[in-house]
């Protein structure tokens, strides 16, 4: 319900009636990442955000965290 018709389930207290959680479905991301990378590969050399090192260390950081991400169906 949640997932395909966007239903907010409430998961209550059946002694005390209070609710517990509420289930929502997920919003899309508002951070696009790969606009972020470009923005920061676009200004790579210069050295005013990170050095060439850590931009590489970010992207490898990135990739396992999404990887993770996958594996555990966020």
């Amino acid at each position: 319900m949640v997932n395909e018709k966007g239903t907010e389930v409430e998961i209550v207290d059946g002694r005390k009636g209070k609710v517990l959680a509420t289930l929502v479905k997920k919003k899309e991301d508002d951070f696009d990442w790969d606009e972020y990378l470009e923005f920061v590969e676009s200004i790579g050399g210069s050295g005013l955000l990170a050095s060439k090192e850590d931009e590489d260390t970010r992207k490898k950081f990135r990739k396992a965290t999404n990887e993770r991400l996958k594996k555990n169906d966020w």
